[in-house]
């Protein structure tokens, strides 16, 4: 069985999405900073790692978004 690349339990086919090459339960495919639960067609990663464009475009602060993914040209 397949495993959920945030909680680690496994995933059954019914409650999967595969993205950034990973399994994961839809409920545990979210935002890392803000927590909104993502799908396939919303979301960007980094680090093989799942944000919303949300976050990404730093609308949270430019702070933030720095943070997380370095400073704008």
């Amino acid at each position: 069985m397949q495993s959920c690349a945030r909680c680690g339990f496994v995933v059954y086919p019914a409650e999967k999405i595969n993205c950034i090459d990973q399994n994961w339960h839809k409920a545990c495919f979210h935002c890392d900073v803000c927590k909104m639960v993502l799908t396939a067609n919303n979301f960007v990663s980094h680090k093989k790692r799942p944000y919303c464009s949300v976050t990404r475009d730093g609308s949270y602060g430019s702070n933030m978004s720095e943070m997380y993914f370095g400073a704008k040209p």
